[in-house]
């Protein structure tokens, strides 16, 4: 494949590329809002950030939206932005903003497997990255991990994390 094309690059990457990993700087890409204005993760410089590489149809991406919502009912994001860049096509980007009503960015690169989701070697979903104000990787892992992302939250937005309590199956926020 031409290495010019996006089927082309996404290959070339997933054959020769390698992922970011701690302690690399992250990669920045043109990616788009809901209402088309550009985006870069650039503009986060100075902040925490807890990249969210997500997708519509993913039932534990989408079950992380909810505790999103109350992170920034909290100001979370005064030191720390949750930035959920997704995969999807145009119209499940409008639904999944439409649906979750997203407090936090939601973003998309408009390129699907061959955009960011490439360059980053997002293989499963949700997968997380903790970037530091300095624009460093400190973290990252796959799946949803809400202890680890309240960890991140308590460390690195200086937040005093909910504590989370389950019994029988059913966890809820204790504060």
């Amino acid at each position: 494949a031409d290495k010019a094309t996006p089927d082309g690059r996404r290959i070339t990457n997933n054959l020769f590329g390698k992922a970011p990993e701690i302690g690399d700087k992250i990669t920045d890409y043109d990616l788009y809002d809901i209402d088309g204005n550009i985006h870069h993760l650039a503009d986060y410089q100075g902040k925490w950030l807890l990249l969210d590489f997500s997708t519509y149809y993913c039932g534990p991406c989408r079950m992380f939206t909810p505790s999103v919502k109350y992170f920034y009912e909290k100001d979370v994001n005064k030191n720390l932005e949750i930035v959920t860049i997704t995969l999807d096509t145009k119209n499940q980007f409008e639904k999944m903003m439409a649906e979750e009503k997203y407090t936090s960015p939601l973003l998309n690169d408009r390129d699907g497997e061959n955009g960011i989701f490439a360059l980053y070697k997002i293989g499963g979903y949700p997968t997380f990255y903790v970037v530091n104000p300095n624009g460093t990787i400190t973290d990252t892992w796959l799946g949803l991990d809400l202890v680890r992302v309240l960890k991140v939250i308590k460390d690195a937005g200086g937040f005093a994390a909910p504590e989370f309590k389950t019994e029988n199956g059913v966890t809820t926020i204790n504060n």
